[in-house]
């Protein structure tokens, strides 16, 4: 039997800094009411073809407690650090490979302390840079996971985006026994996702 998808509007809201280094940047996101909720989160970067996600990521806990988890790992050479002026120009350019995508990172802490000093800048730069979407829902894992896949592997799919995130995303898409379900997403508009898609 064919199943018949449900529907559901979801609404992205921001863009948020991750450190607001100006009186014009987006609200800070650890102040906003949003940051509370839980859903889908989106690091993106603006361009002058529309804003680029360079992350997807959700949660079930509070926005502002997943992203202080973040906060740390990014200090600590956890992820990769990607050259921001390329990244504005939709090039991905990885300026720091992190800790976390390597088997052998063990082996590399030393040479991340050796290094620390001219990555932390690069760090910083991104976390300016970054504008944060949120895409708040009912705390409800098993679809948030789905919607996070569903984005990434749309991302994935197209050639002009897809090779800005990072490789090997650990995602859990629709079981075969799971309804499937038609996302509208309203809100602002991103590369290469589409405003309707399913999970």
């Amino acid at each position: 039997m064919k199943l018949v998808p449900q529907e559901v509007e979801l609404t992205t809201v921001g863009p948020f800094s991750w450190i607001a280094d100006s009186t014009e940047a987006p609200p800070r996101i650890f102040a906003a009411p949003e940051s509370r909720e839980c859903g889908v989160y989106l690091f993106t970067v603006p361009t002058v073809k529309g804003n680029l996600i360079y992350w997807a990521g959700q949660t079930s806990q509070a926005f502002r407690s997943r992203l202080q988890t973040h906060s740390r790992e990014f200090l600590a050479g956890t992820y990769n650090i990607l050259d921001i002026p390329d990244l504005l120009e939709g090039k991905r350019n990885v300026r720091w490979k992190g800790l976390w995508w390597r088997k052998n990172s063990p082996n590399r802490y030393e040479e991340y302390l050796r290094c620390a000093g001219e990555v932390a800048p690069l760090t910083l730069k991104q976390l300016q840079t970054t504008c944060i979407y949120l895409i708040p829902n009912e705390k409800n894992r098993r679809f948030l996971a789905r919607l996070e896949a569903a984005i990434v592997h749309n991302l994935y799919a197209n050639p002009e985006v897809g090779l800005i995130l990072d490789q090997g995303y650990s995602l859990s898409p629709r079981w075969e026994n799971e309804e499937p379900i038609q996302v509208l997403l309203t809100g602002p508009e991103f590369r290469g996702l589409p405003g309707s898609f399913m999970v």
